[in-house]
């Protein structure tokens, strides 16, 4: 299932982009949207940042979502690379107690007058028989609610750290 998500940040796309990819925006922005967020390993090679982090949801899932994923908290493990030259992250999530959930997509910035779009683009993916759907529908609704968040986060913080 895939979904795409943009949202207007008031700033410039050079400052928009220094912001967010700063490690105290990110902790702050994680713990604001109900999730928890732990660097595993961060290297830089040929220009680009590959980063491994373990994400854990705070809030609960859903009976059917647990069962699904195998436990009761959302927790995933969040590789991506980061390009700051084309203000671009590519991402892929895996959930090590289902290998039969995958989601993967971008964020990006980009210039919008003399503010900044942040666009995300994903797609989730649960090959479970009669479920899947179900379960990609829940897990997109849960990402979806965790960038909604993070926007309005992300755009009060810069309004008042301009």
């Amino acid at each position: 299932m895939k979904f795409r998500m943009e949202h207007v940040l008031p700033a410039n796309p050079d400052r928009a982009w220094q912001v967010i990819m700063s490690e105290e925006f990110a902790r702050q922005s994680y713990a604001h949207s109900g999730t928890v967020r732990e660097v595993l390993s961060e290297e830089v090679r040929n220009g680009l940042t590959f980063m491994k982090l373990r994400i854990v949801v705070e809030k609960p899932l859903p009976p059917m979502a647990a069962k699904v994923i195998g436990s009761s908290q959302l927790s995933w493990i969040q590789e991506q690379i980061i390009d700051d030259a084309k203000q671009l992250m590519s991402w892929k999530i895996t959930i090590p107690s289902a290998n039969k959930v995958q989601s993967s997509g971008t964020f990006r910035i980009e210039k919008l007058g003399d503010e900044a779009r942040r666009i995300v683009e994903g797609d989730v993916s649960v090959k479970i028989p009669i479920v899947g759907k179900k379960a990609e529908q829940h897990i997109c609704k849960q990402l979806e609610e965790s960038y909604e968040k993070s926007a309005k986060f992300t755009q009060a913080w810069l309004r008042q750290n301009s």
